[in-house]
């Protein structure tokens, strides 16, 4: 039979085939012939998959190169033969096993047996990590670098969080982002991303295990297109030239040329609104202490309560906006009421002004000042005026120099990080001058520069022109760029965080400017644009139009780390830079005492002992003295420390006035630093004796005479040396004269 013939041939091969070798056949007895063998194996099984681990069941495949070889197998190891299963289609494992297989044809030699073995896991299996949560915050535009923050919580049943990436490709940034966890199972990344497209744009997230299993989750934000700039606009009665000043609240405060003042909620809505006599071109300052201080037309400046009450007005002009100095004092330019005509130039003033309205000195110019004061971190006063000249004045009220130039300067100064000065001119001119008044550069646009410049962090300038262009200059004065726009600019850029200019212009677009000049986006207003934008802190941006608006707008940043980043330098207006630190912080005084025993008294010696404490943060104290001449001492008294904190001084005094007497310590450093600190002395007043003076005896009869009665006259003046005390009577011994030994003296008014 076939079996048999083919176990004997299994088992036999090698002496079959070389018996039948060269044979056509063998004859049986039942007439039957045995093919002839051909000496070549059947093709090996091939399995697929391989051997190896699996997570889960596993269907396996077994074929034969020999085409329609029979295939045989064993799972238990055993060794498969023509009576094993036959191979008929994929074998399905669900548990561990060996699958040993061979393959026949007829004719042909069997396969050799080809084992594989497969390990099915059947305990817990790799769950993959889950993500939760997903957010993206921000308000992306289209074109512009908009700050984002995606997140994404995730976390693994079985094994630990490896990554979580986020795809950003719809919003302009990589399709793998890679988050940071922030040590609990919230990841993040924060960035700016430049969206192409407007609209709902997928963020989604890819969160991986340590084991390399992931799942992924989504979320979406929403871009930002042109039309969605505006956040809302405010309506006054008339043009808005001036340049918005923001308070510590957000409240927002403008003038416009209906003769108002007006405060507005950061959501748009009216607060309250103040009448001047007539425009109020100019804009607003606000101190630390909420004051609101803008000039109008009507020839006073305004010191407004932040509820929109006068406080004080000061009778002076103004086209100009205040500059606040750290002492508070408040730098005003003035226009005359009544402008000169002929040859005789119209004058003008600088006013310095205490918080409380009254002037503390005033500076003449030979013409009208239009351009707003700036303040140094040395506190100098710079400002420009249309005699041509731009004056630096100390806080004082002296005159430090004068730059001429061929124009007004109608510009007010941006200073920068160094102290150079930045000025416009009528004459076309940027002109950069150094503190002590020497040029620096200029540069030459085609028109005039009316308005104040910006400086960035990398030092460059920005100032728009007449003639329609926004300049970017470099520090040493190039020209780096230049943005044509369709009108004048006289509105001065605010810079973002980003390095985006924003700026108006007189064809009542506001336009945002990559720092590489060229545009990020424009937004079109009713009217032409004079009013400087302000960046505020959340990213919007504030500008006012010749349409009668303040206009709310989207621009995703808040102002640059700069040394002047907008018009008047920050959001309240101070036009101040801020003031340049120490590098060298002088040494503290406490903890002062002063022991004495019995106390001081006035015209008394005695001795006392002062103690302090001296500290320096940055280096060591070297001395410590006291001007003690208050009471007595007439040298400096110098103090002795053993470990170079505590301090003491012991030592003879003899004041010689009464009362609580100051007296001034001051410590030194090894920098030569140095600090005061003034405390009191208490002298008692002297209990000293009235004093007489000028006793004289007049006998009233003549000449005394003895054992008779006589009459006299006895006078004296008689005072107290403490200035507290009065004398309060006087009497006379006249025991001597043969009278009584303890007279009353009366006082006599016209004699003492």
């Amino acid at each position: 039979m076939k079996r048999s013939l083919v176990a004997i041939i299994t088992s036999m091969s090698l002496v079959l085939a070389a018996g039948l070798v060269g044979c056509d056949g063998f004859p049986l007895p039942d007439g039957r012939t045995i093919p002839t063998i051909d000496p070549t194996p059947t093709a090996d099984p091939v399995f697929s998959p391989s051997a190896g681990t699996y997570p889960n069941a596993v269907d396996v495949t077994i074929t034969s190169a020999t085409q329609g070889a029979a295939i045989y197998y064993t799972t238990d190891k055993a060794a498969p033969s023509d009576t094993a299963r036959p191979y008929i289609g994929p074998i399905h494992l669900a548990a561990s096993a060996t699958v040993r297989a061979i393959a026949y044809k007829l004719g042909m030699l069997p396969s050799q047996i080809v084992e594989t073995s497969y390990t099915i896991q059947t305990g817990p299996r790799n769950q993959s990590p889950q993500g939760s949560n997903p957010t993206a915050a921000g308000t992306p535009f289209v074109g512009q670098a908009s700050p984002i923050t995606v997140s994404c919580q995730a976390s693994d049943a079985d094994g630990t969080v490896q990554s979580v990436v986020a795809d950003l490709s719809q919003l302009g940034a990589p399709t793998s982002q890679p988050l940071t966890q922030d040590g609990t199972n919230t990841w993040t990344w924060t960035g700016s991303v430049t969206p192409n497209v407007n609209g709902s744009r997928t963020v989604r997230f890819v969160i991986t295990d340590n084991s390399g299993a992931a799942s992924t989750t989504s979320t979406t934000i929403n871009v930002l297109s042109a039309n969605d700039l505006e956040k809302w606009h405010f309506q006054t009665g008339d043009w808005i030239w001036s340049s918005p000043a923001l308070a510590s609240d957000g409240t927002i405060y403008v003038g416009s040329l209906d003769g108002k003042v007006y405060a507005i909620t950061p959501q748009g809505q009216k607060k309250w609104e103040f009448a001047t006599g007539s425009y109020v071109y100019a804009s607003p300052a606000v101190a630390a202490d909420g004051t609101i201080y803008v000039g109008s037309r009507d020839f006073q400046l305004y010191a407004l309560n932040p509820d929109g009450t006068k406080k004080w007005e000061f009778a002076g002009s103004v086209d100009s906006s205040p500059a606040l100095a750290q002492d508070g004092t408040i730098y005003i330019g003035s226009t005359p009421a009544t402008v000169s005509t002929g040859s005789t130039p119209t004058p003008g003033e600088i006013y310095a002004l205490n918080p409380d309205g009254s002037p503390k000195w005033a500076f003449m110019t030979n013409g009208p000042i239009w351009s707003s004061a700036a303040i140094a971190a040395t506190g100098n006063i710079y400002v420009g005026c249309r005699d041509y000249n731009l004056y630096a004045i100390d806080p004082t009220g002296y005159p430090l120099w004068h730059v001429a130039t061929s124009g007004q300067v109608n510009s007010s100064p941006a200073i920068g990080s160094d102290g150079t000065i930045y000025v416009g001119s009528a004459d076309h001119n940027l002109y950069a001058i150094q503190p002590d008044g020497s040029p620096k550069w200029h540069f030459t646009a085609t028109d005039a520069i009316d308005a104040s410049p910006a400086i960035a962090a990398d030092g460059t300038i920005y100032a728009g022109s007449s003639d329609g262009h926004l300049y970017a200059i470099d520090p040493q004065g190039s020209l780096k760029w230049a943005f044509a726009a369709a009108g004048p600019i006289d509105s001065s850029p605010a810079i973002g965080s980003d390095g985006t200019i924003y700026v108006g212009s007189a064809d009542g677009k506001v336009y945002a400017i990559k720092p590489d000049g060229s545009p990020a986006w424009s937004f079109a207003t009713g009217g032409p644009i004079n009013s400087s934008p302000v960046l505020a802190s959340d990213g919007t941006l504030y500008v006012g139009s010749d349409d009668g608006r303040l206009y709310a707008l989207r621009a995703f940043t808040g102002a640059a780390s700069s040394p002047w980043p907008m018009f008047r330098r920050d959001l309240t207006h101070t036009g101040r830079s801020p003031a340049s630190q120490p590098t060298n912080q002088p040494p503290q005084i406490t903890n002062i005492t002063v022991t004495v025993l019995g106390g001081l008294m006035e015209g008394i010696p005695n001795t006392l002992t002062i103690s302090c404490t001296a500290s320096d943060n940055e280096g060591t104290v070297t001395t410590v003295e006291a001007d003690l001449s208050t009471i007595g001492v007439t040298d400096l008294a110098q103090f002795t420390s053993y470990d170079g904190t505590n301090w003491n001084w012991y030592g003879f005094v003899y004041p010689m006035t009464a009362g609580s007497l100051p007296v001034t310590l001051k410590a030194i450093d090894d920098m030569g630093a140095a600090s005061t600190f003034t405390t009191n002395i208490t002298v008692a007043a002297a209990q000293r004796p009235p004093q007489i003076t000028n006793i004289t005896v007049t006998p009233l009869d003549g000449p005394l005479t003895v054992d008779q009665n006589n009459m006299i006259e006895v006078r004296c003046n008689a005072y107290d040396p403490d200035p507290m005390d009065a004398v309060t009577s006087v009497a006379v011994d006249l025991k001597y004269l043969g009278g009584p030994s303890n007279v009353a003296m009366y006082y006599n008014p016209d004699t003492d």
